[in-house]
């Protein structure tokens, strides 16, 4: 009997675990998506998510379903910021991305992907959805650059949307969103100009949003907490303000950018979750603070350091 074959775009991942060690018992994909996962020497698996082209073109849409088994260990990664091309002629649609993942008792989904980056003119739509049972973990990163730096394109995109959303023990706890989209009627400017929203972002650059739950992450959110509450706020006599960022004993020899700030926030009845916020100057003192602050416990659940391959 043959097969109905899958959507373009439609991504599969379902692991479980065996002889102590994570198997993906299901890896498909169709164009333009593609899914590899390379050779793990730990207990845990990791998919990388990529695309034809090494980017996203208008009217892209991907969906990714991903299930992990009981006590599984998975890590998402992609090969490089996911780049989103400008809006082709004809085509309305805007590109987009779906990941839903459902995580069982004692799992942990890593998802881990290079920024988001938009070219100039482009629009992109992505929604992020984690159902989580009592007993799994979750830890999440979704961030994005101004655009092509090195091409003089910053803020130059049309619209950005993305929406998470963490279920556990079936409630919704975050659900999150962030839209930067370019008004035409409020001032249109040509293609490759800096758009309306960019005064919102200030001198920033890179932007991040991660969230972390459940008690496979207890550990990273506590450090992050004391780090959090140990930063020092002294005021101008301007009324505004600077902060300086130092963390906890744990980790203490870390030396973050001095521009970067960042809100860290418990997910209220939720064990072991946080939400963090975090602007910087650029993607190297983003990933620095990420690498530093946010996942150095992260290579004990994981296994492999995945976040500094990338």
């Amino acid at each position: 009997m043959l097969t109905q074959p899958s959507p373009a775009g439609t991504g599969r991942i379902t692991c479980t675990f065996r002889n102590s060690r994570t198997h993906l018992t299901e890896l498909s994909s169709t164009y333009p998506l593609r899914l590899l996962s390379p050779r793990s020497h730990s207990h845990s698996a990791a998919v990388y998510m990529l695309t034809y082209g090494g980017g996203i073109l208008s009217g892209d849409q991907t969906r990714t379903t991903i299930a992990v088994g009981e006590h599984c260990t998975l890590t998402l990664l992609t090969q490089g910021s996911t780049k989103v091309f400008p809006k082709r002629k004809g085509v309305d649609k805007a590109a987009g991305q779906i990941v839903e993942a459902v995580l069982e008792q004692g799992g942990l989904l890593a998802v881990l992907p290079d920024p988001t980056t938009l070219f100039a003119g482009a629009t992109y739509v992505q929604k992020q959805v984690f159902k989580c049972a009592v007993g799994a973990s979750l830890c999440l990163l979704d961030w994005y650059t101004a655009g092509r730096a090195s091409r003089g394109e910053k803020w130059a995109f049309d619209s950005y949307e993305t929406r998470n959303e963490v279920w556990f023990a079936d409630r919704c706890v975050v659900r999150d969103a962030w839209l930067l989209q370019h008004d035409e009627h409020d001032a249109p400017r040509p293609p490759g100009k800096v758009k309306t929203y960019a005064a919102r972002m200030g001198i920033y650059e890179c932007f991040a949003n991660v969230i972390l739950v459940g008690p496979r992450m207890g550990a990273s959110t506590a450090r992050i907490q004391a780090a959090f509450d140990s930063i020092v706020i002294t005021s101008s006599g301007s009324g505004t303000s600077s902060s300086t960022t130092t963390t906890s004993s744990s980790s203490a020899a870390s030396v973050l950018p001095k521009d970067l700030i960042w809100s860290a926030s418990p997910i209220p009845d939720c064990p072991d979750g946080i939400v963090v916020r975090a602007a910087a100057l650029d993607t190297a003192g983003m990933r620095a603070f990420l690498a530093d602050v946010l996942f150095r416990d992260l290579e004990g659940e994981i296994g492999e350091r995945w976040f500094a391959r990338v």
